[in-house]
């Protein structure tokens, strides 16, 4: 190929999605693992010198819940107690929680809202031991998650941190199709394809524009199925209970063409032309003298 003949140009396509136009929702309602069935999403040709994607707006609504199925559990003894999935304060989560604990095992929680920790109690005749690595809520709570307590009768633990209802803070589009290449420390995964923060209020709207131009560098050579994953920090999916999310992806599409010619190759030619018309038209006015 003769390189000076030819020029990269850049191609866009824009592909606006939803939960709704998914062909297939691998959990359901929860409208975070989606597949979708764009025929030539992409197409390598031979002129094309590379793909790229990225994802360009999204409107994710805030309508997961801060106390859900990843985190609504405690286990004491041999018993795993699981809290009602929604947005809670932190007095109505205490006395939910009571509301089982207390009543089946006399273990109680208390909140303190000066030091804005939390405080259980073995009101029981026998110890009693939680383990965090399964007590998912009890890290809101401001336990840590890496050991077990063990309650005597009549003693009391005070969590170390803060009590976190927050939100999911960060928002992970990903898609298994594409090997961005991108690292999440959390989880070591490199299929992320945007990482969003999450400053919308409950129930409200989270709006993404990708203004520095993040894309991420394409290696197969056709995709037709592509898929969606949304999840929080630990690679959970998140439920937006129904809620559609929507998405536009692009892609960008380096190709080399001819490179169309320039002025003074033009002019050139014109030049050359009226150079061959002017000798022709001498020979004809020779032949004819003759």
């Amino acid at each position: 190929m003769d390189v000076e003949n030819y020029h990269i140009i850049e191609d866009n396509i824009l592909f606006s999605m939803s939960s709704t136009s998914a062909v297939v929702k691998l959990n359901g309602n929860k409208n975070s693992r989606l597949i979708f069935n764009i025929p030539n999403m992409i197409h390598m040709t031979p002129n094309i010198t590379d793909i790229w994607i990225s994802v360009n707006t999204a409107i994710i609504p805030s309508s997961f819940y801060n106390i859900n199925s990843n985190n609504n559990k405690i286990k004491i003894g041999n018993t795993i107690f699981s809290i009602t999935e929604g947005n809670y304060n932190i007095n109505d989560l205490i006395t939910t929680i009571n509301t089982q604990t207390n009543t089946a095992l006399l273990v109680s929680f208390a909140y303190n809202s000066i030091t804005n920790k939390v405080t259980v109690t073995n009101n029981g005749g026998t110890s009693q031991v939680i383990t965090l690595s399964v007590s998912t809520l009890l890290w809101v709570l401001g336990f840590e998650n890496q050991y077990t307590i063990t309650l005597t009768t009549l003693t009391s633990s005070t969590s170390p941190n803060c009590v976190n209802l927050f939100n999911i803070p960060r928002v992970f589009i990903r898609s298994s199709a594409i090997d961005a290449g991108n690292y999440s420390d959390e989880t070591e995964s490199q299929d992320v394809l945007a990482v969003i923060p999450n400053t919308s209020c409950m129930n409200g709207l989270i709006h993404y524009t990708n203004f520095n131009g993040i894309k991420h560098l394409v290696e197969l050579k056709n995709l037709t199925n592509f898929d969606i994953f949304i999840t929080d920090d630990d690679r959970n999916e998140i439920d937006f209970n129904g809620c559609p999310v929507f998405f536009t992806i692009n892609i960008t599409i380096r190709k080399e063409v001819i490179k169309p010619p320039t002025f003074d190759k033009l002019f050139n030619k014109v030049l050359e032309l009226q150079s061959y018309n002017s000798l022709r038209s001498l020979d004809e006015q020779k032949i004819y003298l003759n």
